[in-house]
């Protein structure tokens, strides 16, 4: 039986690269695109738990269809809820009077 030569890998001195695993942040898949929003709700999350006032408050969001605004809500109110201090949370769309929304 005749085989043929199995080919060589390269030798380089680099190791091979392998892409990064996104982060996540209670279930929010943290990209370069969306990092500094991310980090922004970590913030508001982490000096709410911790009685401290926000930075951003109101926190805002906005962007296209399909961006991720609903995914980055969610993990924040999850942050928020689910904490062993947990927080009431009110979430509003910019259309929503806040006076009318309870």
């Amino acid at each position: 039986m005749i085989t043929a030569p199995r080919a060589r890998p390269a030798l380089t001195d680099e190791a091979p690269v392998s892409a990064p695993r996104p982060a996540r942040w209670n279930g929010f898949r943290v990209l370069s695109e969306n990092a500094v929003a991310a980090r922004a709700a970590r913030g508001l999350a982490n000096r709410a738990l911790a009685g401290k006032r926000p930075a951003a408050n109101p926190l805002v969001l906005h962007g296209a269809p399909g961006t991720g605004k609903t995914a980055l809500v969610t993990a924040l109110v999850t942050c928020l809820t689910s904490a062993p201090e947990g927080r009431t949370v009110r979430v509003l769309a910019a259309d929503e009077d806040p006076a009318e929304a309870d």
